[in-house]
């Protein structure tokens, strides 16, 4: 048996941005099955990827994202036609441009399909054309898999309203690490800030920054760090030089995920200060989130990731409004987490114990396992 991998990955200055299908690769291999994989870049930049190898037929600039787009499903289909998948191997697609070439082309192979629906949106494009051509593909391809994995319960929730007869599955962002689960962090981390992912003004950094300026005139041993890249990178270093934040903030650009993860696990809070600009982040388990938890960072985050309202349920971290978000609503909940510091930490631990991936991964894939 085999398994082939079909997905889209982020790029940012040409380092690949870890998520769902490179943490279920590191599954696959731990499991000692042969794997392929075909990786199209998200956006404009990044390169074509087969099991490893760049593809420079493929890696070229694009102008224009609709053009790319044809060049996605070109790239699944040939990948999948040249491989020829078996009658007992197993597709998982993530997204409905990998999913519609491996539901085209079981037709001839007969292989088991798994729809892999990584992130949602109501509407993704500002084209009411392309809104409904993205939602089509992707009904096609949940009524044509034979199960559908959705990284979200408010995933969930949506195919639940859409009456699917095709079997879904939570499979949360959680990450799989050689490193145990951490049960608590350190009282002495608490005063390690981070923050993880993309510099733009729909992750509030600037407001983070004001954040943490004000919160040093009262602690002196509070300190942040930033890792990744994005437009506002140049103004965030400006205003770290102008505030003269150089020995409380330390900036990373993109980094590697292992580099990613070992900065968590030297923080004691994590933050995820999502404003709601980008619309599928409504629908999105914040891997960030995730990956802090793992290792027993409580959390600040908004409301809008679906995985918000387990922070809350749980007690592991604070969830704000993003709509009256500022850095004195974001002092007070660093603060309130400092105080209750180690019972944010245990909780965050017994949340991670119900959402451990291995298990979610092995329960789904026995019968192709064994």
């Amino acid at each position: 048996m085999s398994f082939f991998l079909l997905s889209h990955v982020m790029f940012q200055k040409g380092v690949p941005i870890y998520g769902p299908v490179q943490v279920l690769e590191r599954y696959l291999k731990e499991q000692r099955v042969s794997i392929s994989t075909a990786y199209s870049p998200l956006f404009l930049e990044g390169k074509y990827i087969q099991t490893g190898k760049v593809n420079k037929k493929f890696s070229k600039h694009f102008s224009n994202m609709i053009v790319k787009y044809f060049f996605d499903v070109q790239f699944a289909f040939l990948f999948l036609l040249k491989n020829k998948p078996k009658k007992n191997d197993v597709v998982i697609a993530v997204d409905p441009l990998n999913c519609v070439s491996a539901v085209i082309l079981r037709v001839l192979f007969r292989f088991t399909l798994i729809y892999y629906t990584a992130d949602y949106s109501d509407s993704r494009f500002p084209s009411e054309i392309m809104n409904q051509i993205y939602h089509w593909l992707d009904q096609f391809c949940l009524n044509n898999s034979d199960q559908n994995w959705c990284v979200s319960d408010r995933i969930v929730e949506k195919r639940k309203q859409q009456r699917t007869k095709t079997p879904v599955h939570f499979v949360p962002n959680t990450p799989i690490l050689p490193d145990e689960v951490s049960k608590t962090q350190k009282e002495s981390s608490k005063n390690k800030l981070l923050y993880v992912g993309s510099m733009d003004q729909h992750m509030n950094v600037l407001t983070v920054l004001d954040a943490v300026k004000k919160l040093s005139k009262t602690n002196k041993r509070i300190q942040l760090t930033l890792i990744g890249g994005g437009l506002l990178e140049h103004q965030i270093k400006e205003q770290i030089k102008k505030e003269k934040m150089e020995k409380i903030v330390e900036y990373f650009g993109p980094q590697k995920n292992s580099i990613v993860i070992e900065q968590i696990k030297k923080s004691g809070i994590g933050l995820a200060l999502y404003s709601g600009g980008k619309l599928w982040n409504k629908y999105g388990d914040s891997m960030k989130i995730r990956e802090y938890q793992y290792f027993g960072l409580p959390v600040v985050t908004t409301e809008v990731p679906s995985n918000a309202k387990e922070v809350e349920k749980m007690d592991c971290g604070i969830v704000l409004t993003s709509k009256q978000l500022s850095a004195m609503v974001i002092c007070s909940a660093v603060t309130k987490i400092q105080k209750n510091f180690l019972d944010y930490s245990k909780n965050t631990h017994l949340l991670m114990q119900q959402r451990q991936k291995h298990k979610i991964l092995t329960d789904l894939l026995k019968p192709y396992l064994s």
